[in-house]
């Protein structure tokens, strides 16, 4: 296990359970009390600057909406907790809140666009290292997925490119705030020199100013798309030596949440914990359960452990982007543990049931889900397809909305499916929604990905007419060759806009790979 010991801040210690003060808490003394077996669900969320209590909250929207017999009581004291009560069974659902962990200050600046470069490689040196096992992956499917992705990347590089410019251009808070620096760049004022070098180096620091100043854009790719970099550069310690403590140990910090929101469950009393994690968060659960399992041997190893550790019945994914992670960082995820588990250097506190379940759900227009094909750890994962989420803008943060789905938490959780469906309007407006979403998503990708290109064009364009003005007013240059060559070079700036960084990126794709994602750290 990377650190599945009780000293961690975020990992309270349950060592000694059930003599351990924080074992028995007032929630575990009522239901010992009633007679009730609680289950225990914790809730994993995935990327984004989610706050405390809102991925519970959407949770609890959907059980509303499809149980409406199901009582829910919020616990005001305590952030992210509430419980479930049917005629049959009381539920306890824990959230696993671990954003805060990749925020703030810390994640500033840490997107990093030649990052888009380098990941298309990943998959055909994980082949070429064998860091995929043998066989996991014919090399022609590794050759084409290359020949996608690394073209897949400067389309992104383009898209940003243009959408970055269009926030710069419409974006009223960045367009103040570099208003106000430029301001004040100019009361500074550049001393020394003549009125043309003083010209030269103040639209050069406007210039400057204006390529820095972040955007809204630039916020939503620190805080929301670089948590998937972030964490797995955390797990393969691939970020430098001076980078700040809280990224490096971020994925440490952020498995021992989901450790610690689990030891809760166990200390409230609950008969049985499931598992809900989305997106990101099932690749946390995931590392978890496989790495703390990794530790018991064999089934035998838990009869030591008194007392016996509460079972984990069921693992539900939705929007996982395992199998990707699996293909592109394959070092970063365990392939050998006999049983899911949780608990620390001691022992399990939770561990795998004999009839546990895994139960992954993905749709067709979630572009980061997939199937769980390489995943039979721990039996075979049963996959669900989940039509009418939604379009590709929406689907992958829609599964409280699938009747599928919730059809198997129901029967996991409650013993029941489904007691309140979607009408035939709600059917009829979702299809609409997926067939505007899937017509408007390419088009808009286009689009910006064709500014980019135009940003591209354009620059080369006017640069060329720092040789060309000159040259034809001292008619060196005719204009229909002054043309030409502002063609020329515009579109020798575009293409090396465009692909002057994938020699680049695959250098330090080779170097990177090298250094933290061959395996040898992870052995």
């Amino acid at each position: 296990m990377s650190n599945p010991t009780g000293d961690s801040p975020y990992l309270p210690d349950v060592r000694g359970r059930p003599s351990s003060p924080v074992v028995e808490t007032e929630a575990a003394a009522q239901t010992r009390d009633t007679g009730d077996d609680l289950v225990g669900l914790v809730l994993v969320h995935g990327i984004g600057e989610q706050r405390p209590g809102d991925t519970l909250a959407k949770f609890l929207a959907g059980m509303e909406e499809s149980f409406p017999s199901v009582d829910i009581d919020l616990e005001a004291h305590r952030v992210g907790r509430a419980t479930l009560r049917s005629r049959t069974r009381s539920v306890r659902v824990y959230e696993a809140h671990w954003a805060h962990l990749l925020s703030d200050g810390f994640v500033e600046d840490t997107f990093r666009r030649d990052a888009l470069f380098e990941i298309g490689w990943f998959p055909l040196l994980n082949h070429r290292e064998r860091v995929h096992l043998q066989g996991e992956y014919a090399s022609a499917l590794v050759g084409l997925w290359t020949a996608v992705l690394v073209p897949v990347g400067v389309a992104l590089h383009l898209a940003l490119l243009g959408v970055g410019t269009l926030v710069r251009l419409l974006d009223p808070r960045g367009y103040a705030d570099r208003t106000r620096r430029l301001e004040a760049a100019r009361s500074a004022g550049v001393q020394g020199g003549g009125a043309f070098s003083r010209m030269v180096a103040q639209s050069r620091h406007a210039a400057e100013i204006a390529s820095e100043a972040p955007t809204r854009l630039d916020f939503v790719l620190d805080a929301v798309v670089s948590d998937v970099t972030n964490y797995v550069n955390s797990v393969a310690g691939a970020f430098p030596a001076d980078a700040p403590t809280e990224l490096r140990e971020a994925s440490r910090r952020i498995e021992d949440v989901f450790r610690a929101t689990v030891a809760e469950a166990v200390s409230d009393g609950c008969s049985e914990v499931q598992v809900l994690a989305h997106s990101l968060g099932t690749v946390v659960a995931y590392r978890v359960l496989a790495e703390d399992g990794r530790s018991f041997v064999a089934p035998a190893d838990v009869g030591d452990v008194s007392p016996p550790p509460v079972p984990i019945t069921r693992l539900l994914t939705i929007g996982s982007p395992l199998e990707k992670i699996r293909f592109i960082w394959a070092s970063i995820l365990e392939r050998e543990a006999p049983r899911a588990a949780v608990g620390s250097a001691d022992g399990p506190w939770a561990i795998a049931a004999e009839d546990f379940e895994w139960h992954n759900f993905s749709s067709a227009f979630d572009l980061v889900a997939g199937r769980l094909r390489r995943f039979d750890l721990w039996g075979k994962v049963r996959n669900h397809r989940t039509p009418g989420l939604g379009g590709l803008a929406t689907a992958h943060v829609a599964y409280e909305t699938s009747p599928a789905f919730m059809n198997v938490l129901g029967r996991g959780l409650l013993g029941r499916e489904v007691e309140r469906k979607a009408g035939m309007g709600r059917r009829i407006g979702r299809t609409l929604l997926t067939i505007g979403e899937n017509l408007t998503v390419p088009l808009v990708f286009l689009l910006v990905t064709l500014a980019g290109v135009a940003f591209a064009f354009l620059t080369g364009w006017l640069a060329s007419w720092v040789v060309r003005f000159p040259l034809e007013r001292l008619d060196m240059l005719d204009p229909t060759t002054g043309r030409t060559f502002s063609l020329g070079a515009a579109a020798f700036v575009t293409a090396v806009i465009a692909l002057g960084a994938l020699p680049a990126g695959r250098a330090r794709a080779l170097h990177l790979h090298a250094e933290s994602f061959s395996g040898e750290r992870q052995r």
